[in-house]
């Protein structure tokens, strides 16, 4: 998205006319300092300054248990082939089983689906309100997910864990995710 990019003088007139003002390089020599959420990671701009959404980066003072969390995504976005859906929701039923996943939250726009054996969340709250509520009860907790934003936006708290879901069924943008060094699960 950000490569350098050779532009004809064509296109630069095409996009002047048509009201653009500002290109990548103009805006990069104005731009003093970058705000991120992830301070750790390389960034377009050199001079950046970390965001903290959470401020949960110690572990618990007493530990007050353990919980393993699934994330939900959108299946039939995530899956190579959408007829897949319930075989692979199968092998997320066994994975639950196998890894002793204590509760489902599922994806705001796919909470059709309630696995067995495991707690369901329905809740307005999105899935990082729902994680702190764990964590302001003293929890250690391991997230499962699928590249998930909400992983991404708690990577920063001693107190997670996080594992990116990998599967032959997924699409190869779920497989590789963003970059982040999550631990890795095969389903």
């Amino acid at each position: 998205m950000y490569k350098n990019k050779n532009i004809s003088a064509v296109s630069k007139l095409i996009r002047k006319l048509m009201g653009r003002k500002y290109h990548k390089d103009e805006i990069l020599k104005l731009d003093a300092k970058h705000y991120t959420l992830f301070p750790n990671r390389t960034n377009i701009i050199k001079n950046t300054e970390g965001i903290i959404l959470v401020h949960h980066n110690a572990l618990p003072d007493t530990n007050n248990g353990f919980k393993k969390i699934l994330l939900g995504t959108v299946y039939t976005d995530a899956l190579k082939n959408k007829e897949d859906e319930s075989v692979f929701l199968q092998h997320l039923q066994m994975f639950i089983k196998k890894e002793a996943v204590d509760i489902y939250i599922p994806h705001p726009r796919y909470d059709s689906h309630q696995f067995n054996d495991v707690l369901n969340v329905k809740s307005e709250l999105i899935a990082e309100d729902i994680i702190l509520e764990y964590l302001d009860k003293g929890m250690l907790l391991e997230i499962y997910g699928f590249n998930s934003t909400v992983q991404y936006n708690l990577n920063n708290i001693s107190a997670i864990k996080n594992y990116k879901i990998t599967s032959p069924f997924l699409k190869d943008s779920f497989n590789h995710g963003l970059g982040f060094d999550f631990n890795q699960v095969s389903v």
